[in-house]
């Protein structure tokens, strides 16, 4: 019966203020690491010896062919795109998605009560998701106060950049 005190009455009360303000103070890098696209991260020194392995449909002759054109004739195109873009800081919107996504995970967090989620069964990853999705407001009142965090921590990736 452990799975149904996860969601009985005494843990389905509102959030406090000094619950929001937790869950804001306690983000960190290490939270919001997996919401950057692989462009925006540099790793350094970066690793020659791993090679990057994507699963594509496969493709025949002629199209890997005209697809290899295509990108050799880019190619110096993509790569100064790819630094003008780590040298500026995200725009608005992908740190506002940023935000929202560390907001609904704060809030799986919460509703966890410390197990894993893979522990999870597939019905009650569903009642969560609902009880999230039922909790917009409180989410995007957490994502706003998230934002000064969310910019900060964006800030110091471009200034730990160069050092």
């Amino acid at each position: 019966m452990q799975a149904y005190s996860l969601f009985s009455e005494e843990r389905q009360e509102d959030i406090t203020e000094d619950e929001i303000k937790k869950h804001v103070d306690d983000l960190s890098w290490v939270d919001i690491f997996d919401l950057y696209n692989h462009d925006e991260i540099v790793i350094d020194p970066p690793d020659e010896s791993v090679e990057d392995e994507f699963v594509e449909e496969s493709l025949n002759q002629s199209q890997r062919m005209r697809r290899a054109l295509i990108m050799k004739r880019n190619a110096y195109r993509i790569a100064l795109a790819r630094r003008t873009k780590l040298l500026r800081m995200s725009d608005q919107n992908t740190l506002a998605k940023r935000s929202m996504l560390a907001a609904k995970r704060s809030m799986w967090k919460r509703f966890l009560g410390g197990r894993s989620k893979d522990s999870l069964s597939a019905q009650e990853k569903a009642m969560i998701e609902d009880r999230i999705a039922s909790r917009k407001k409180l989410i995007s009142t957490i994502a706003t106060r998230l934002m000064p965090k969310m910019r900060t921590i964006e800030s110091s990736r471009l200034t730990h950049r160069f050092s």
